[in-house]
């Protein structure tokens, strides 16, 4: 139960005591590699997606939760290109949320479709991880490929990594944890929703 309650205050204190949005736009000052690296761990619009994302991986089956990270990470560049090209494409709040809400829910149900719905689902989401993440910064790179390279990485790196630490774990309040940890990401962007579109 200590185990529990340590990696539920971890993730709440991670949520909520960072101001996300201020930190949001490395691109000018670091780089843009290092903008790439950074931007989807400090948007709430793009973190809140990619943490509930890497719990559901983590849900699944060794193999697929394999299959699905890589894929994930590769398709990220398509949603960046789409991004940078001028579409008038724009992911709005409302499709935001509902993207959370989705993977929130198949989170907190710990559904483990079958390997093909799960593969469109994370290609959806990488294609939106990529184009959410340069939609707002593409002005201000300089060199888009350091800058997707960069934001694969970032990306990557933290659904591996919160995908891999909890399919490693055996504890039996792994399945409990991470259903909790989804309804609080879910939460949280509510309140994101809620305090940056006020009605």
């Amino acid at each position: 139960m200590k185990k529990l309650t340590k990696l539920l205050v971890s993730i709440v204190v991670a949520l909520y005591g960072f101001p996300l949005s201020a930190y949001a736009h490395f691109t000018t000052d670091m780089g843009d590699f290092y903008g790439g690296i950074l931007h989807p761990l400090t948007d709430s619009r793009t973190i809140l997606p990619i943490l509930a994302f890497a719990i559901w991986t983590s849900q699944q089956t060794v193999k697929n939760a394999g299959r699905m990270m890589l894929l994930f990470i590769g398709v990220i560049p398509a949603g960046a290109f789409i991004g940078f090209s001028d579409t008038g494409l724009t992911p709005g709040p409302a499709f935001w949320l509902s993207t959370l809400a989705v993977i929130s829910f198949l989170t907190i149900r710990a559904y483990r479709p079958a390997l093909p719905f799960a593969l469109v689902l994370t290609f959806l989401l990488s294609v939106y991880t990529g184009y959410a993440n340069v939609f707002e910064v593409k002005a201000r790179v300089g060199q888009s490929m350091l800058y997707i390279l960069g934001l694969c990485l970032g990306a990557g790196l933290l659904v591996l990594y919160i995908a891999g630490f909890i399919l490693s774990r055996k504890a039996e309040w792994k399945n409990t944890a991470t259903r909790v940890s989804s309804g609080v990401i879910f939460a949280t962007g509510v309140l994101f929703f809620l305090l940056e579109f006020p009605f």
